[in-house]
């Protein structure tokens, strides 16, 4: 790797997601499965069981 004075070699992408998570999607919306009524069910379930005990 060339590496001038004063330059820093550019960090890995997966050192970089390590750190922040991912910020950018590896795959956008589109390439998802459409969500079914299933997923919606279990969305709400989750929803329920983690909801704050101030929203009660």
């Amino acid at each position: 790797m060339d590496v001038t004075v004063g330059e820093r070699p550019k960090p890995e992408r997966e050192s970089i997601d390590d750190v922040f998570g991912e910020v950018i999607p590896r795959i956008s919306g589109d390439e998802h499965d459409a969500p079914t009524a299933d997923d919606d069910a279990e969305r709400e379930r989750w929803m329920r069981e983690n909801r704050p005990p101030h929203h009660n």
